[in-house]
């Protein structure tokens, strides 16, 4: 390590301390993705070695393309993680255009998706995608999961048009809204109740299960993050090149929306590459 990095690490380390753990109410963090190979709180994921897909980096943002299944050649996910610890109420958002999205043949399915890491014992994954099934096109899918322990996932779909426009993950005290802005406003896919625990980290992905995929082509152009309280003495230790807005967070109140469920190099961004399934 250099001895500027070293200095870096050292100072984002002594100003955690220095200053108060948790910083004001109403942080408001939004990472240009066009910039994510200099943004420290951005780990680009690529696809394995020897994969069809390509990634690449526009004035708009993170362009992904995925190719169709090639026998032989590995299949995985490409996108990004936001390291980015928070506590308390937030709302994640990726903005982002479908450029391109077809039924696949058969497997589980492929399609974008944006999901909220939780600090919990059972390590609960909160998720939204804009997805593409075998026999049922395309669908708006949130879901509730956990890594550890016996809990069943709860899964949620809707039929809606999505080109371009908003994912959006919610938490207002216990109660969790998975919401999709398609250019005509905020729809609700589902709300229910999830842990309070604090965010560990939100992250975007384009990803494919199984076999029989298409063609898809995503743009991913903003993350961006409010909640009540944000470790800010990390990120500007980091040099993150975010936008801080002081005005006071309050997440809307959720709604029901009863849904159905389906069977069946720049400033040291580090490169993770990670394997299909």
């Amino acid at each position: 390590m250099t001895r500027t990095l070293r200095w870096m690490y050292w100072g984002a380390f002594v100003i955690q301390f220095a200053l108060p753990p948790q910083v004001s109410r109403g942080e408001d963090l939004e990472i240009s993705l066009a910039n994510a190979a200099r943004e420290p709180l951005i780990e680009l994921v690529l696809p394995p070695q020897g994969s069809p897909d390509h990634v690449s980096l526009t004035a708009e943002g993170l362009l992904i393309r995925q190719a169709r299944d090639v026998p032989g050649r590995p299949v995985g996910v490409a996108g990004v993680n936001m390291l980015l610890p928070a506590s308390g109420d937030f709302s994640a958002t990726l903005d982002c255009k479908c450029l391109r999205l077809e039924e696949p043949s058969e497997g589980w399915g492929q399609g974008l998706l944006l999901q909220v890491v939780l600090d919990d014992k059972p390590q609960t994954i909160l998720k939204l995608a804009r997805f593409a099934y075998p026999g049922q096109g395309q669908l708006c899918h949130a879901e509730i999961t956990h890594v550890v322990g016996d809990a069943p996932a709860e899964y949620f779909y809707r039929e809606m048009e999505f080109e371009e426009g908003s994912l959006v993950i919610s938490r207002a005290g216990r109660e969790v809204t998975f919401a999709v802005d398609n250019g005509s406003g905020l729809q609700v896919i589902e709300t229910r109740t999830c842990p309070s625990a604090d965010v560990r980290t939100v992250q975007a992905f384009c990803t494919r299960l199984e076999k029989g995929n298409t063609e898809a082509e995503f743009l991913l152009r903003r993350l961006r993050i409010q909640a009540d309280h944000v470790l800010e003495g990390m990120l500007v230790g980091l040099g993150a090149l975010v936008s801080s807005l002081r005005a006071p967070f309050e997440p809307e109140a959720g709604a029901y929306a009863h849904g159905h469920q389906h069977p069946g190099d720049g400033s040291g961004a580090r490169i993770h590459l990670m394997a299909g399934h």
